[in-house]
Parts: C-alpha cells; structure tokens; sequence
C-alpha cells in the first residue's frame, strides 16, 4: 500500500472540497438526506468513493433524449434533386443550397425541407437533372445566364406551379425546348428564351 504525502493528502482536500461544495448546490432541494451524511463522512477513502458514485450518478439522469438541436432533412424527392444536380454539375449540394430558399413540411411528425425557390442564375449550369419535376413545392425557378444546352422535359411537371421561370441567356437548342415552355412563351432566338407568366 503506498503512503499519501502531505503534498497529495491537500491536493485530493481541495479537490474533494470543491466537489462537495458543487454536489452541494446540485443536490440542495431535493438531496438533503445523502447529502448530510455523506459531507459528515470522516473516513476519507469513503468520502472519495461516494463523491465518485455520486458524480457519475448526476451524469446518468440526464435521459436519453439527445441535447443537440434536430436535424431537419430535405424531403426525398427534393434531396433525390440536389444529389443528381450536384453531381451532374460538379459541385457540393452546401454550394447549391446557398441559392435554395426551402420551406419546413410537416407531416404526420416527420418534418422535411422542400425546395421552395431556386436562384440558380449565373452559377454555370450545365444540365438540369429530371428529378426537377418531383419538385412540388418550387414557386421560383431561374437559370439565366448559364451553359444549359436542354432543358429536361420533367420540367413540365412542375410548370404550371411556378410564378417565375428565367432561362434568359443559355445555350438551348430551340428544337429541345420542352413542349409547356415552348407553348407559353415568346422566343425570339435560341439564347433568349421569355416566360410571360400570369
């Protein structure tokens, strides 16, 4: 057995002190009857040993419930969107979503992003995925001034929910124009394609 110098013994004093004083404040209102006891402790080895009980006790009663804020994930068909269109383009869903103005939904306790509006104007584009037409709550669509060569034909899907819909000033081919834009719109040569929206 190893002897406790005098250095040690005020050390562990200090320690043991200051614990007892935090259990102390925790435990006032409603542990007064371990608490009292255990502070008239003499033996110091038992003292530590409860104060070690005690501590890990405070800690354990906590509940399972986790203390970070909920993660709130997009919809699936709406993340089926961003993970095909970031892939397609080259670039991270963080940098897209920095030009994604989402909406919460909530059904049955499950609560998910939708995309709601998409400003995806000069951001260089390439293609469109044609999961864009699972998108039932996007208001907001603009694409001007990007490298888009087709527009996907799913995009009709979604049309006649949008307000807005910019695809000025892109490389698409007037034959490749989806039937729903091309019958609503005025065109007046491949790069300037106009919505006149009601």
């Amino acid at each position: 057995m190893t002897q406790i110098t005098k250095k040690e013994r005020f050390i562990n004093g200090i320690i043991f002190y200051s614990l007892k004083n935090l259990i102390l404040v925790l435990l006032q209102s409603h542990v007064n009857l371990i608490a009292k006891p255990f502070i008239e402790l003499k033996d110091y080895k038992m003292q530590k040993n409860l104060t070690i009980i005690l501590v890990i006790l405070l800690y354990s009663c906590g509940g399972d419930e986790p203390t970070s804020p909920q993660i709130i994930d997009y919809y699936s068909d709406d993340n089926q969107f961003l993970e095909e269109l970031s892939i397609s383009n080259g670039k991270t869903i963080e940098y897209f979503s920095d030009f994604i103005e989402n909406v919460l939904f909530d059904s049955s306790g499950y609560r998910s992003y939708r995309i709601k509006k998409m400003y995806f104007g000069s951001i260089g584009l390439d293609s469109l995925p044609s999961s864009i037409g699972n998108l039932d709550s996007l208001t907001i669509l603009k694409l001007n001034d990007n490298n888009l060569h087709y527009i996907t034909e799913s995009i009709c899907d979604v049309y006649d929910q949008l307000d807005t819909l910019n695809i000025y000033n892109n490389n698409i081919c007037t034959p490749t124009i989806p039937e729903c834009i091309e019958i609503n719109t005025t065109i007046t040569d491949s790069k300037n394609i106009v919505k006149n929206l009601n």
